[in-house]
Order: C-alpha cells, then sequence, then structure tokens
C-alpha cells in the first residue's frame, strides 16, 4: 500500500473520530427542548394524520428527518442520548463526504483543512448534538453536491443510477427542513447555466433533454414533502386538500393563519431593526454558534474573512465552481434577509446548509495563504482555535434552563401514574418528554388538547377514573387554564406539583351524591354533610370524598378545606388541602343555603405500609391559618382506608 496513501486515511480516521468525541461529550447533559420533544412526538405519529396535528400544534417541519427518527428510537430506544446519537451519525457521515466533495473538486490537502475545520466548528458540534433534522440537511447537501458534480463532469451522462440517487438524496434534504428547497433552486439556476453555457457545447436537443430530465426528477423527489406541506396549509386554511387552488392559495392563507401555524408572529418591526438582527444572528449563528458571543463571532469572522474571500478569489477555481459557491452562498443568505421581514419566526440556522460552502472557500484561501504567509496562517488558526475552545468550555459546562428541565417533573410522574389513566398534555412536546424520560414499561393513553376541543376531551374522559393534566407555566388555578377550569368543575384534585415551568396535576373522578347520612355545623354557621368512608385501597392509588356544603348567611372568610390520611397513631401519611369545588367556589362567593357540592381526593404514597388509616376532614381560614370549631371538633373523622399489599 502506498505510504501517503495510508497516512492519509489515518489522518483521515483520526479527525472523525476527534469529530465524533467532541459531538458525543455530554450530549445528554442539556435537557431536551420543545422541538426534541416535538421531533420525538411527530415521530411515533401515523404520517397520515401528521399534517392534521402539526397545524393544530403550530408545527413546520417536513416529515423525513422525524421518519427516520422513529426507526432509529426504535431499535435503540427513545433516551435522550439515543435520539441525539442519530444527528452525531450523520455528522460524521457529512464530514467523510465533505472529504470526497472536496477531494473531487481540489486536492487532498484542501479537503484535510476542509473537514478539520469542520470537526471543530462550534457550530456544527451544536447542532450534532440536537435531535433535529440540521445535521442531516448538511449530509444531503452534501452528498448531493458530490453527485451532481459528477453529473457535471461527464455532462450529465452518467446512467440513470446517479439521476436516482441524486433525487433521492435531494428528497431525504428537503424533508429535514423545508428551506433545503432553496438548495434545489441552486442547483437548478446551476443547470440553466450549463445548459447556455457554450463552453459546455451548443444548446441542442440533447441538452435540453438533459435539462428537463433533471428539472423532471426534482420535481418528482420533492413532491411528497411539498404534499406534506400542502396538506398542512389546507387544514390551516380549513380546506379540503383539493379544494383550493395554487392560485388562491396565497390569498385564502392569512399572515393570522401563518402565525397560527407557528411560521411567524404578529410582532413588527422597523426596516433597520430586522436588518440588524438578521445579520447579527447570521454571524453569531455561523461563526461561532448559538453559545458563543456576538464578540467572539464577529472577531472570528474577521479572521476567517481573509481566508474566506481569498478563497473565492482563487485564479484556479473553475467557473462553474465559482458560480456555484457564489449562488450557494448568494441565494439563501439574500432570500433569509427577505424572509426574516415577513416571517418573524426565521432563523439563520434554517439555512445551515451554506456552512460547507463557506468552509471549502476558507479551506481553498488557507491554502493558498500557507505558500507566502505560513506565519499569518499559523496566527489565524490559533486565534480561532482558542476562541473556539472557549466557546467548546462554555458549551459543554452550560447545563441548560433548569426552569426548562422536565426530568424531575416526568420521573415524578412515571412514578405515580398507574395503567389505565388517561394523560392530557397542552403541548406535543410534553409527550415526547414523557417518552424519552419517563420509564414506563407501558405507555400512557395520551389525548393532546390544542384548541378549544372540549367535546373531544369529554369523549375521551368518559369511564376515567384517574386523568393527569400536563401544563406549561400554568396551573389549573390560573385563569388562562382552560382545561384545568374544566376539570376542577368535574374532578377532585389528587395532586398537584409544579417542577421548573412544568405543572402536573392528577384529578380523580368522583362519585357524586346529593344523599349525606352525616351533619356538622361549624361556628361560623357552615354545615358540612357526608357519607361514612369505609374501603380497600392499594398504594399508588387514590381516594375521593364528596361533600355537600352550605351556609344560611353570607359569609366575609375565606376557607379551606383539608382531607387527610392519618395512621393508627394519629400521624399525618398525606394531606390535601384545596378550598370549596377545587377553589371555584369561594366561601365569600356563597349565597345564603346555596348547597355547595365538593369533591376532594387524595393520592396514596406506593411506599406506605398495608393496615387501616382513618381520613379526617375540616376547615380553616386563609387568613389566619386557625382551624374552625365544630359540633365534632376540629377535624371530623369520616372514615377509613384499608391499604392492601
Amino acid at each position: 500500500m502506498n505510504k501517503s496513501y495510508s497516512e492519509k486515511h489515518v489522518l483521515t480516521a483520526i479527525v472523525l473520530l476527534g469529530a465524533f468525541l467532541l459531538r458525543v461529550f455530554r450530549i445528554d447533559q442539556k435537557p431536551l427542548w420543545w422541538d426534541e420533544g416535538r421531533n420525538i412526538f411527530f415521530a411515533t405519529l401515523d404520517w397520515r394524520i401528521a399534517p392534521n396535528v402539526a397545524v393544530r400544534s403550530g408545527d413546520v417541519t417536513p416529515p423525513i428527518y422525524r421518519f427516520l427518527l422513529g426507526l432509529w428510537a426504535d431499535i435503540l430506544g427513545y433516551s435522550p442520548f439515543c435520539i441525539r446519537i442519530l444527528s452525531v451519525f450523520f455528522a460524521v457521515v457529512f464530514l467523510a463526504i465533505l472529504y470526497r466533495l472536496v477531494s473531487d473538486l481540489y486536492e487532498n490537502n484542501i479537503a484535510m483543512i476542509s473537514i478539520s475545520i469542520a470537526a471543530v466548528s462550534p457550530t456544527l458540534v451544536y447542532y450534532s448534538q440536537e435531535a433535529k433534522g440540521y445535521a442531516l440537511m448538511l449530509l444531503a447537501v452534501t452528498l448531493s453536491s458530490l453527485i451532481y458534480h459528477r453529473l457535471y463532469k461527464t455532462r450529465f451522462v452518467l446512467d440513470i443510477k446517479h439521476y436516482l440517487f441524486l433525487g433521492l438524496v435531494n428528497m431525504v434534504g428537503a424533508g429535514s427542513h423545508y428551506f433545503y428547497l432553496l438548495f434545489i433552486v441552486i442547483q437548478v439556476v446551476l443547470m440553466l447555466c450549463w445548459y447556455v453555457d457554450r463552453n459546455q457545447g451548443y444548446v441542442t436537443k440533447y441538452k435540453l433533454y438533459k435539462l428537463m430530465s433533471l428539472m423532471f426528477l426534482q420535481t418528482i423527489a420533492i413532491s411528497p414533502v411539498l404534499i406534506y406541506g400542502w396538506s398542512s396549509l389546507m387544514t390551516l386554511v380549513g380546506g379540503e386538500p383539493t379544494s383550493l387552488s395554487s392560485l388562491n392559495l396565497v390569498s385564502a392563507v392569512s399572515l393570522d393563519d401563518l402565525a397560527r401555524w407557528g411560521a411567524t408572529t404578529l410582532e413588527t418591526k422597523t426596516f433597520f431593526e430586522v436588518i440588524k438582527d438578521y445579520v447579527f444572528d447570521f454571524v453569531r449563528e455561523y461563526f461561532v454558534g448559538p453559545i458563543g458571543s456576538l464578540t467572539q463571532a464577529f472577531v472570528v469572522m474577521v479572521l476567517l474573512g481573509v481566508p474566506l474571500l481569498l478563497g473565492l478569489q482563487q485564479q484556479n477555481l473553475r467557473p462553474h465552481n465559482k458560480n456555484e459557491f457564489v449562488l450557494w452562498l448568494l441565494i439563501p443568505i439574500v432570500l433569509g434577509g427577505l424572509f426574516s421581514f415577513v416571517f418573524s419566526y426565521y432563523y439563520p440556522r434554517f439555512i445551515l446548509f451554506v456552512i460547507p460552502a463557506i468552509i471549502i472557500l476558507i479551506a481553498v484561501g488557507l491554502s493558498k495563504m500557507w505558500l507566502y504567509y505560513r506565519r499569518v496562517v499559523l496566527v489565524i488558526s490559533v486565534s480561532v482555535l482558542s476562541l473556539w475552545a472557549h466557546v467548546f468550555v462554555n458549551h459543554y459546562n452550560d447545563l441548560g434552563d433548569i426552569d426548562e428541565d422536565w426530568r424531575d417533573a416526568i420521573v415524578y410522574f412515571s412514578d405515580k401514574q398507574q395503567e389505565g389513566d388517561l394523560v392530557l398534555h397542552t403541548y406535543d412536546w410534553m409527550q415526547g418528554y414523557i417518552r424519552s424520560y419517563g420509564k414506563i414499561d407501558r405507555e400512557p393513553d395520551y389525548f393532546y388538547v390544542s384548541g378549544l376541543d372540549i367535546r373531544g376531551l369529554a369523549n375521551k374522559l368518559v369511564n376515567r377514573e384517574k386523568v393527569w393534566l400536563l401544563d406549561y407555566k400554568t396551573t389549573v388555578y390560573d385563569p388562562g387554564s382552560l382545561y384545568g377550569s374544566w376539570m376542577r368543575e368535574r374532578y377532585a384534585i389528587a395532586d398537584i406539583r409544579q417542577f421548573g415551568n412544568a405543572n402536573l396535576t392528577m384529578f380523580v373522578q368522583p362519585k357524586i351524591s346529593k344523599d349525606k347520612l352525616n351533619e356538622t355545623e361549624f361556628i361560623n354557621g357552615i354545615k358540612l354533610s357526608w357519607n361514612e368512608v369505609e374501603t380497600y385501597v392499594n398504594p399508588g392509588e387514590a381516594i375521593v370524598v364528596d361533600v355537600l356544603l352550605r351556609s344560611s348567611e353570607e359569609l366575609v372568610d375565606n376557607y379551606q378545606l383539608f382531607f387527610h390520611l392519618l395512621d393508627s397513631s394519629g400521624k399525618l401519611i398525606v394531606g390535601n388541602d384545596t378550598g370549596p369545588k377545587n377553589n371555584l367556589k369561594p366561601t365569600t362567593t356563597w349565597t345564603p343555603d346555596e348547597e355547595i357540592i365538593s369533591a376532594h381526593a387524595l393520592l396514596i404514597p406506593k411506599t406506605v405500609d398495608f393496615g387501616q388509616y382513618g381520613l379526617q376532614l375540616g376547615l380553616y381560614s386563609t387568613v389566619s391559618g386557625e382551624r374552625l370549631m365544630s359540633t365534632e371538633g376540629e377535624t371530623i373523622e369520616i372514615g377509613y382506608v384499608i391499604v392492601e399489599k
């Protein structure tokens, strides 16, 4: 074997291994974030209902990455490490293909410089550690460029397999992110340039045939993704997939519709604010990544800007290659700037596929500079690597937003939930979190409560004894909690917990009865009626009682009802304090002789010993905290439960 050939492959392997280690290190340290949880959620959906769910949840991501994620996770599992390692796999393959592409275009030395830069790029490392489609998009754009260049070198006379492979790769790319379609536009423009370039032969029917064949192939390749997006738009405007033509679709979809779909908000910015934000975000995103500072980004941009421009101005750069690099950068960046004026949810990372072009040009420039200005190259390299090392330190030490970490919440939920429980979640990504973080033998029964689907919720609740509601930054007591208020009217709250921005509430369905055999009266005139409780439960189950409350006079103070479970020695095992009817009927709002049926529940701890436990009720003032005396005393013994193992 040729020694230089062997050394080249050893160096390439070392770079790829280093890139893998950078990307896999602390890959599961940060908590999942919304888009990752959403990808897990959609990865488990039937693709036929996904467009409808996508609109309900304001999702604008195409399906192919999620399809591949579902296949991957079904084999390896849905833990944060397993779902993120798929992006690492795509990222390492991307580096290998980048090496092959640059080797075809230039030489092995420039290829080695290119993958070395890509291996340690904070931007590429950052997005290789997310369960999102960016790494797949980079892989697709690089592989597509490689195939396209091989077709170009043979004047598009390679066999049909290369054309089909190009179509498949572009379909995967478009299915990883809709903005990949801009790269397909670049290839079409390059094909048109080839068609009119007399250096590549005169315009003939043969060239026209090749041009039309490639156009047709690109259209067929992206059609599944376009159909998926079309279905989402039709659902958005309330029509059937065939009910609106492409001509009136633009007028049918309003800015409000796009805001509901998640493509934009209704916020407005001045022209200069949009331009400033776009430029600053672009520089930061592409030169140091989301973790780096804007100052670091501009310094790196200045340092790498010289070899970048030199690489673009290289005299030996083939005209076709130069056109491709110019278009590869110009079209996405210019159109991205225009999109930012319309879609406030546009981010520079959407055109992450321009990074390979930037890296290749920098590598070409550094290679040229090395011939004449080696010290300058060393200064640039050491300076950039020093800045990137600082970015990596911050990246690996970043624990993420603690309030957005749902791990403790899902672990708590997994421990408390039981088979047969219904799980209501107000955001789609919550179901993804449960699947990834939860240690559950059998998946719960979910219901995604986006919008105002009260009828659907009511149908889902038939014969459900226990229901969990997962909400974000909103407790069931907040006025804006539509489903929380609706559930409080009909169910008893057995458990409510808050972990940062995560709010978990467990409801239990009561068996309401107005016929009460026992009654006591408090010193302020409140009468409480109840039935004796004698029941058997298992650890982890819930018990619920309903009481009848009324007062002959208006009340000027608010009172809470406490519901306690005590052992034989009188030690409190678990308690639950809440206002009448889950705080929906404060005592100050009662009218004289109004009857209020209020249900109250307790969740029996899984660690409780078997045996008999007493149940107590009572009232206390929310102002003074003092318990009210009644004819039964401060506490009312309403029965007992026997906990069985």
